[in-house]
């Protein structure tokens, strides 16, 4: 059984994957901010699944997270790197930095953790 690693996976696209891979039978490892929505979608799933409650901008929670996998879970087959944020619609010439480093740190640096 392949695992699938969804991040973003408590709300739009990350959750229909999350239900999708789950009608296919797939192992699931489910990361998210929202610890109540990740608790609920739980719920409704009929395959191995492994929680990660957490934000994957912060690369040091990521990384340990990773490094302490169940065994059935530490061989990831497929990554749905789903995590994004999108913040401060305004012309670039207006906007906040701090919303940028935000996205980006979501948008792109959380992909390689």
């Amino acid at each position: 059984m392949e695992t699938i690693f969804i991040t973003g996976a408590t709300s739009g696209i990350g959750l229909a994957t999350v239900y999708k891979f789950n009608q296919k039978g797939f192992r699931l490892i489910l990361c998210g901010r929202k610890k109540e929505r990740l608790e609920e979608i739980k719920n409704n799933l009929t395959v191995p699944y492994h929680i990660l409650n957490l934000d994957i901008r912060n690369y040091v929670n990521l990384k340990e997270a990773l490094s302490t996998l169940p065994n059935d879970f530490s061989k990831i087959d497929v990554l749905v790197n789903n995590a994004g944020v999108a913040l401060g619609f305004i012309s670039a010439y207006e906007a906040n930095l701090e919303d940028w480093d935000t996205m980006i740190d979501t948008n792109i640096k959380g992909l390689i953790g």
